[in-house]
């Protein structure tokens, strides 16, 4: 099993992942406590695996489904109303050193990041129908 001399996983907790983590902590073996960054699509991002990797010292951020065990109401879509070109909003758990950012597109994006902080960077995007130039946040 993946058991490392320092703060690895212990065997009853790996028997609990799930599939996306049981992968993601596979294809990280070795890499413990070197301070990587994972980088993941929303079939691997999750709370649980994000914490974990923590402990480990691996830094991980990826896209991540609102609907996934462990994720705050407030950043559901139902809970948070959204239209495109809208600021994105936050969820800071300084306790636990996660990062959620959510923001329309042509669909809801939320990402989850254990690296970034919710500073935000001016953006200049153009309007497909109108062709004006609009600054984002």
């Amino acid at each position: 099993m993946f058991m490392s001399e320092k703060g690895g996983l212990q065997v009853n907790v790996y028997r609990t992942l799930g599939l996306g983590e049981r992968v993601a902590r596979k294809l990280l073996m070795g890499f413990e406590h070197t301070q990587q960054i994972l980088y993941c699509d929303n079939f691997f991002s999750r709370l649980s695996l994000f914490q974990l990797l923590r402990k480990i010292d691996i830094a991980a951020c990826g896209t991540v489904r609102t609907n996934r065990h462990g994720m705050p109401t407030e950043c559901k879509p139902v809970a948070c109303k959204m239209k495109k070109g809208d600021k994105p909003k936050f969820w800071l758990n300084k306790a636990k050193g996660m990062n959620l950012c959510s923001w329309q597109d042509t669909g809801r994006v939320t990402l989850l990041s254990t690296v970034h902080s919710n500073e935000l960077t001016e953006v200049r995007t153009r309007d497909k129908q109108t062709k004006w130039v609009q600054d984002c946040f």
